[in-house]
C-alpha cells in the first residue's frame, strides 16, 4: 500500500476470469465484465456532477450530522438576533417618544432646550 501500486499481483486473476481494466481514479482500479463491453465508455472520464449520481447517506452521515448541528446553531443565532432587533426597535421607539414629550414640555413650560446646538 502507501501509494505503491500492487495490482500486478492480483489483476491477472480478474483478467483471466473475464474482466477488463476500465479506469483508475488514483486510488482504486475499476473493471468491467467482458460480458458487458457497452459499459466501458462510461469509464472514459472521471465521475462528475453531470453523471446524476447519488451519494450514499451512510458515507455522508458524519458530514450530515455536522451540517444539521451548524444549521441548528445558526437558526438559534438568527432567532436571538431577531429578538434583539425587536428589543432595540422598541427601545428606539420609546426613546423617540420620550424625546418628543420632553421637547413638548419644554415648549409648554418655556424652558431652554439644552440639546439644541447654538451658533
Amino acid at each position: 500500500m502507501g501509494g505503491n501500486p500492487n495490482h500486478h499481483g492480483w489483476e491477472p486473476l480478474l483478467l483471466v476470469r473475464g474482466y477488463t481494466f476500465a479506469y483508475f481514479d488514483g486510488l482504486n482500479r475499476f473493471y468491467v465484465s467482458n460480458a458487458h463491453p457497452e459499459l466501458l465508455p462510461s469509464f472514459s472520464y472521471p465521475p462528475c456532477i453531470f453523471d446524476d449520481y447519488e451519494i450514499s447517506p451512510l458515507s455522508t452521515a458524519p458530514i450530515s450530522r455536522l451540517l444539521k448541528r451548524r444549521i441548528a446553531e445558526l437558526t438559534e443565532v438568527h432567532q436571538k438576533s431577531g429578538a434583539e432587533i425587536a428589543r432595540l426597535r422598541a427601545l428606539h421607539y420609546a426613546t423617540s417618544v420620550g424625546l418628543h414629550l420632553y421637547r413638548a414640555f419644554q415648549r409648554l413650560l418655556g424652558t431652554p432646550n439644552y440639546n439644541r446646538k447654538t451658533t
